[in-house]
């Protein structure tokens, strides 16, 4: 089941840190910059587009640990 998107009040009314990291060949998520459009609306929202596709994490571990750790860090 797909998860159920928030409304953009639910988006703009979050109030901690958000990072989304979104790959270029995600066949799962699409355009990457439409999903980042998406988002955009989130006060602390942070997004990253790499040259990945949806298992990322496997392809690209190293630099997705950089991104994750580096937001972490602030």
């Amino acid at each position: 089941m797909a998860p159920l998107p928030l409304k953009a009040e639910q988006r703009q009314s979050l109030q901690v840190p958000v990072l989304f990291v979104f790959g270029e060949r995600d066949n799962l998520v699409g355009d990457p910059q439409k999903a980042k459009a998406l988002v955009q609306d989130i006060p602390h929202v942070e997004v990253e587009i790499v040259k990945a596709g949806h298992l990322m994490g496997g392809e690209i571990p190293e630099q997705i640990n950089r991104i994750i750790t580096d937001f972490f860090a602030g």
